[in-house]
């Protein structure tokens, strides 16, 4: 699949998610109501960009987004208060958002 089929979003108490190694090339904005998702992985896909949705996820420990194709993070990203781990390496970043430097 290109996406992450919706009916994944319906299962609110998921915290961890791990659809690394697939042919995602984008992650829908409805990711916003998996409120209680900590560790995210979408390494090794095909995926271009992030939703700002993203950045709601406020208990996310681990966002691993290696080897994709995403250009930019979401702008607000330093507002992920409780993120621990960023794996973006071998990506395609231009530039990086100001916010990230917040974090901790």
């Amino acid at each position: 699949f290109e996406t992450i089929p919706l009916p994944i979003f319906s299962i609110r108490p998921l915290s961890y998610i791990n659809l690394s190694n697939n042919h995602l090339v984008s992650v829908p904005s409805q990711i916003e109501k998996l409120t209680g998702l900590e560790n995210l992985y979408l390494s090794h896909n095909q995926i271009t960009s992030l939703p700002e949705s993203l950045t709601r996820l406020k208990k996310m420990k681990v966002l691993a987004i290696r080897n994709n194709k995403i250009a930019g993070l979401p702008e607000d990203v330093g507002d992920m208060s409780h993120l621990e781990e960023l794996w973006a390496a071998f990506n395609k970043f231009k530039s990086l958002p100001a916010s990230l430097w917040r974090l901790k």
